[in-house]
């Protein structure tokens, strides 16, 4: 399924990028995950603003399809604002973390997403199917036996 999932924290949270990706780097180390940065954008004043990297459970060099593409997103950053209905007028959303293409990698999204969430509890992973995930959710998930499909169901119906 071509779906993107994406981490959501309130407009204004301000978590430094640099904050995200020593956090992702250090869960990939205890996670035995490999961790590689291909695409880094900084501002007039070097201040890192977008970073693309690649988590894998294998290396690189032996396979591309068990990697996970994420975009890492500093705030403020143009066109990563997002409102929703249910959340009302007031209350806009930061995509810092966009991951694509997780087809047939789905128990590595998992993981990913559950140990940002833990980390960042007030987060919330959107679906593009019009669905979210809280660390309720993802906890719930995690306490039940895998379902590789886990990320294309709605939370609620869980």
């Amino acid at each position: 399924m071509g779906i993107s999932a994406f981490v959501l924290f309130e407009t204004g949270s301000n978590i430094p990028l640099t904050d995200l990706l020593q956090y992702t780097e250090d869960f990939c180390i205890e996670l035995n995950l490999f961790y590689g940065v291909s695409f880094k954008k900084a501002n007039g004043n070097n201040q890192l603003k977008h970073v693309r990297s690649n988590i894998s459970d294998l290396p690189f060099v032996e396979s591309s399809s068990r990697q996970l593409c994420i975009d890492f997103y500093d705030e403020p950053y143009k066109f990563q604002n997002i409102s929703f209905d249910w959340s009302g007028r007031d209350t806009e959303f930061f995509e810092a973390i966009i991951v694509d293409g997780f087809c047939d990698n789905e128990d590595l999204l998992f993981d990913v997403l559950f140990k940002v969430l833990k980390n960042y509890p007030n987060t919330k992973v959107w679906m593009e199917d019009d669905w979210f995930y809280t660390l309720n959710d993802l906890e719930k998930i995690a306490n039940r036996p895998y379902d590789g499909n886990w990320c294309y169901k709605n939370p609620k119906e869980l």
